[in-house]
């Protein structure tokens, strides 16, 4: 009998066997009858943060993580505030040292986004970038470190919240979000307003609030063009997510994965005062212009559009979640 989470993973593969003029379904779809039953490999937690008012939530979230004594193996730090001392870790170091987890801090002189996937020599094989204001639950992580595992060519997001549409081959790139008019993440006649079907013209991707993935993937991030490096390190908001997505894609030829977990599995925090909030495009003027340009951007430096389509996505409710203990693999 499967799992809860084999179950969905199994509908996954199925969706994704049916994509077979778009993409190569996953090695570990063929023949899929259900996860391994052994324990999911440990996770490293990568934490971008810049905020000094975010500190006593930044060592709550630390601390959270320092007690998942067999899921995580190590907790970088990445301090992204050169003006400002980087916060002392004192009880949670403790803490994570007698179960056995490293944690890490990483100073870095500039705060950009860029900095996130330069400290690979301090990640284990399995990641989880992640931003300061999310945090999750050990069942969740568990979950992010047995799917991660066996897609190895994908990167696992939370939040799905990206499609890029285009109209016609050459045309300029439409940018939805999937709760706003007029296209959803599964954008097919079913869910658009005008009832036209553009699923062949549709790329999805996932935030770069979490990302779930193996390492060899973010150490290649030094093969991205340096235009869209200078980007990333020049403007704000910024392309890193999707130029992420474009580097991926490009070495694998595999679609990100959308793990969409019920909020009570963890999530978006509440934010401080720090002028964005959770929802930046809802802050930033003509914010779907500036992403659908940024694909637009890091398409042309990238000299092809290598993004492939998907409709499929990893659906996990809390329902299904609590069944699942440390041995359920």
């Amino acid at each position: 009998m499967y799992t809860e989470l084999s179950r969905v993973v199994y509908s996954y593969c199925q969706c994704r066997n049916k994509e077979r003029a778009w993409s190569t379904p996953p090695k570990a779809c063929v023949g899929f009858r259900g996860l391994p039953r052994k324990t999911p490999p440990r996770v490293s937690v990568s934490i971008l943060t810049y905020l000094p008012a975010a500190v006593s939530r930044l060592k709550d979230t630390v601390c959270h993580y320092a007690a998942m004594t067999d899921v995580v193996d190590a907790i970088l730090i990445q301090w992204n505030n050169n003006e400002f001392k980087a916060p002392y870790l004192g009880n949670c170091i403790n803490l994570a040292k007698s179960n056995d987890i490293v944690v890490k801090t990483q100073v870095y002189a500039q705060n950009t986004l860029l900095n996130r996937y330069l400290a690979t020599e301090d990640m284990g094989p399995l990641t989880m970038l992640q931003d300061d204001d999310v945090r999750y639950g050990e069942r969740a992580v568990r979950a992010f470190a047995a799917v991660a595992a066996l897609f190895p060519k994908s990167v696992v997001g939370v939040n799905g919240r990206m499609a890029i549409a285009y109209k016609s081959p050459g045309a300029v790139a439409r940018y939805f979000h999937p709760d706003k008019g007029p296209g959803r993440y599964l954008n097919d006649s079913l869910f658009r307003i005008d009832g036209r079907n553009t699923s062949k013209h549709l790329y999805n991707m996932a935030t770069g609030t979490t990302s779930i993935l193996r390492r060899s993937i973010i150490e290649h991030f030094v093969d991205v063009p340096q235009a869209s490096k200078d980007y990333i390190s020049t403007h704000k908001p910024t392309c890193e997510d999707i130029t992420l997505h474009f580097l991926a894609s490009n070495m694998t030829r595999q679609p990100p994965i959308w793990f969409r977990l019920h909020h009570d599995d963890g999530g978006e925090l509440d934010k401080f005062g720090d002028g964005d909030g959770l929802e930046m495009h809802l802050h930033v003027s003509n914010w779907a212009d500036l992403r659908a340009n940024c694909v637009d951007r890091v398409a042309s430096d990238f000299g092809r559009f290598p993004l492939v389509q998907t409709n499929c996505r990893l659906d996990l409710h809390r329902s299904q979640l609590k069944h699942m203990g440390p041995a359920v693999w």
